[in-house]
């Protein structure tokens, strides 16, 4: 039995362990008509595009009610910034628009993903309407 988990210590993928090292979390609250989203600034990988600097990211929302999946939203952002006023910010906040219809005790998963790095990060949230 030692001798498996000996072999078993080099097939271990690190690459996963690094990544996750440097993924940014966020927070996600959903107010009346939209997804309110902060993001920090420290762990994200922006690029300097026309003398700003920008990130682009990749937005799932798997939205449930009542236990159910009821709808899910895939969304491209483009987060832009003058580079002093970035420098001095630690998050970026930004809506998603989303209307919930229909009465029911909501659950949000939401997934961000850094195009740059790949990076991806995973946040809940709820609501009854």
């Amino acid at each position: 039995m030692a001798h498996i988990l000996e072999r078993a210590k080099f097939t271990i993928d690190l690459r996963g362990q690094a990544r996750s090292r440097q993924a940014f979390k966020f927070s996600v609250e959903y107010k009346a008509d939209h997804f309110e989203v902060t993001v920090p600034v420290k762990k994200m990988s922006f690029e300097e595009k026309d003398g700003k600097m920008q990130v682009e990211l990749g937005i799932a929302i798997y939205v449930y009610r009542d236990s159910k999946k009821v709808d899910e939203i895939d969304i491209p952002k483009t987060i832009s910034e003058e580079k002093e006023k970035l420098l001095q910010s630690k998050v970026i906040t930004f809506d998603i628009p989303y209307a919930v219809t229909e009465k029911g005790k909501y659950y949000f998963d939401v997934v961000i993903e850094e195009k740059t790095s790949g990076s991806k990060f995973r946040d809940f949230t709820d609501c009854k309407i």
